[in-house]
C-alpha cells in the first residue's frame, strides 16, 4: 500500500508521496519552476461548471511532464477529468481508471477514459499499490 502524507494545497513544491487536495472554489495546476515542481492555485472561472476541475490538474500535468506524467480517475459525476485524461494519455503519459465492475455508477469521465485514454483499469482498493 501506498503510504503518503495528505495536505490541502497551497502554493508549494511537489514532493514524493504527498497527496494535495484542491481546495474548494479553485483550480489547482502543476508548474515546472526553477525551484522545482510546483503547486499552483488558480481563481480563474470554472471549466464546465467546476472549479476545481479536475481537467484543468490533468492538461497541466500533460503540458508540463508529458511522457513521465500518469493520471487516475476514479468515479465521479459528469465529465469533468475526461478531456484531461486524454491530454496525459496524447502527451504519452500513464492512465489509470478504476473500473466499471467497481463502480457503483460509470460516469462519463471513466466511461471516456475507457473509450481509448486508458493505459490501465484498475479496482479502487488496488490504485494506491502501484510501484514505486
Amino acid at each position: 500500500m501506498l503510504r503518503a502524507d495528505v495536505h490541502e494545497a497551497n502554493p508549494r513544491p511537489a514532493h514524493r508521496r504527498r497527496v494535495l487536495i484542491c481546495p474548494g472554489n479553485r483550480h489547482m495546476m502543476v508548474r515546472r519552476m526553477p525551484r522545482g515542481e510546483m503547486v499552483v492555485l488558480s481563481d480563474t472561472p470554472p471549466i464546465n461548471g467546476h472549479r476545481p476541475s479536475a481537467d484543468v490538474l490533468f492538461h497541466s500535468v500533460a503540458q508540463e511532464f508529458g511522457l513521465t506524467s500518469v493520471g487516475i480517475i476514479m468515479t465521479g459525476m459528469g465529465e469533468d477529468g475526461a478531456e484531461g485524461i486524454g491530454a496525459i494519455k496524447a502527451a504519452g503519459g500513464m492512465t489509470i481508471a478504476q473500473s466499471e465492475r467497481n463502480l457503483r455508477r460509470w460516469w462519463n469521465a471513466a466511461r471516456r477514459h475507457d473509450e481509448g485514454f486508458r493505459s490501465e483499469g484498475a479496482a479502487s482498493r488496488h490504485v494506491g499499490s502501484a510501484p514505486d
